[in-house]
């Protein structure tokens, strides 16, 4: 599957590459000429695209948290939708224009309302998070 975002197709449409016709048509026909613009599709990646690694901390050390104290994790960024893991659980959203980034999850515990509230801020290369339930903290230091 190919994404592309509409900024990907507003950048075109302002460097020339689509003609505004070409855009807006709605039919094959582009009328009587036989001149083809050739098209041109930018796959503008977003500012904090790659893959963060680095170290997730087990902060509370509580049994339900999980048994280890830390392990390495990883967290991609594509077209600014991150995805990342914290056990099994996968986490994805937006990364905002600021570099901020926030999601929830419902763990779905028998029943029990359980949910990881995430969220953190990427600055140049460095990301920090934190994933937080009522009796979880885990926090997150990686590096592009």
């Amino acid at each position: 599957m190919i994404r592309v975002s509409l900024s990907a197709v507003l950048i075109a449409l302002l460097a020339g590459a689509v003609p505004a016709s070409a855009a807006s048509s709605t039919s094959g026909d582009r009328g009587a000429s036989s001149a083809r613009s050739p098209l041109l599709l930018v796959a503008a990646g977003g500012a904090f695209d790659g893959s963060y690694v680095g170290t997730v901390t087990n902060v509370k050390q509580a049994s339900t948290c999980g048994s280890m104290n830390s392990w390495h994790g990883t967290f991609s960024v594509v077209s600014n939708q991150f995805t990342t893991n914290i056990g099994r659980y996968r986490l994805t959203g937006d990364v905002h224009p600021d570099g901020s980034f926030e999601t929830s999850v419902d763990m779905g515990l028998g029943g029990r309302q359980a949910v990881i509230h995430f969220s953190g801020n990427i600055a140049g290369n460095t990301l920090h998070a934190t994933g937080r339930t009522p009796l979880c903290l885990w926090d997150m230091d990686m590096r592009k």
